[in-house]
């Protein structure tokens, strides 16, 4: 028998938590998405006018909803979350609620150029074993 798990609660940044889908919907999508217009500045004005120029580059194919739960289910339960405090597990299991909007998320991030940072980063540590 397989379980319904779902998903409805997030900390907010003023310290509460979402009791509803669009409302952990919401913080998810603004916690990971910080950039928007209220944020802009001389940098991200440029960088927004570099992305609208066109390239001199083929198009690349765009991800499949195979082709993500593949590399989502890859991802390692066990390590700590990213920079945007999101377990894979979460991740998991957001993309098996609501494939068809993950997948349109990273394809337009695709089309865009754009990725978030916290997406880009992470913390190596480092275990000496003694020998190795």
């Amino acid at each position: 028998m397989q379980s319904k798990t779902t998903w409805t609660t997030l900390k907010t940044q003023d310290g509460t938590y979402t009791t509803e889908i669009a409302s952990t919907m919401n913080t998810w999508w603004n916690t990971s998405f910080p950039m928007t217009a209220r944020a802009a500045t001389a940098r991200t004005t440029h960088t927004r006018h570099e992305i609208e120029e066109p390239l001199d580059t083929p198009d690349d194919v765009e991800f499949t909803k195979e082709e993500i739960l593949v590399v989502i289910e890859k991802f390692d339960s066990g390590k700590a979350p990213g920079e945007d405090g999101q377990k894979s597990e979460i991740l998991l299991k957001t993309f098996k609620r609501f494939p068809t909007f993950i997948t349109g998320l990273y394809n337009e991030c695709l089309r865009k150029g754009y990725f978030p940072k916290q997406w880009k980063y992470s913390i190596i540590i480092p275990i000496i074993k003694p020998g190795k």
